[in-house]
């Protein structure tokens, strides 16, 4: 039994990769998950003061919560898995940046051409009609210089990646996904 035959990594390749996915959800999931519990957990009491007939004083709000930044930048997020896209939305709108989530690359370059003040393209590599790669060809020809981070699970895809592009591997978590989003948005672009 020195290696595996070609009929078993047909057959188990598609379980690995939606294992991958489901790893990757079930990570953002609990990070999200976590984060909202100490948000409501935190933001969440009562106060009972006892009656008074003063007239009562301009509304004051609220300060917006320490962990939630004003908004720093617009996203394009392309991924077509809509539960891993659904939860990078989240969270990066829980740290207050704009986002656009898209669930391919038509529907990103017509967002891009629509709407081209993105600061920042988030995109998974592994996509059906168009991969990242593609996209981000074409992404370059409509805003160049726009900067573009590439996230997949799979190990070839992090080889295949060249120097001065920005990758984020799957699975992450919120914190790393959130923090990645906003180095790279504050980054000199790199042209390939």
């Amino acid at each position: 039994m020195g290696g595996v035959s070609a009929t078993a990594v047909a057959v188990f390749t598609p379980q690995l990769q939606q294992a991958h996915r489901m790893e990757a959800i079930g990570r953002l999931a609990g990070s999200i998950a976590h984060d909202f519990n100490n948000l409501l957990t935190a933001s969440m009491f009562a106060i009972k003061l006892p009656a008074t007939h003063e007239t009562p004083s301009p509304e004051v709000r609220p300060a917006r919560p320490a962990h939630v930044a004003a908004a720093s930048s617009r996203v394009l997020v392309v991924e077509d898995d809509p539960g891993v896209r659904r939860l990078i939305e989240l969270a990066l709108r829980r740290k207050g940046h704009v986002v656009v989530a898209v669930a391919g690359s038509r529907d990103a370059l017509a967002a891009l051409a629509g709407q081209p003040d993105f600061t920042l393209v988030l995109t998974d590599i592994v996509m059906p009609e168009m991969n990242g790669h593609d996209l981000a060809v074409e992404i370059r020809r409509m805003v160049p210089g726009l900067p573009i981070v590439f996230m997949s699970g799979f190990a070839n895809d992090m080889a295949r990646q060249t120097a001065g592009e920005l990758f984020l591997a799957k699975p992450f978590t919120v914190e790393s996904l959130t923090t990645f989003v906003r180095q790279a948005s504050s980054a000199p672009t790199v042209t390939p």
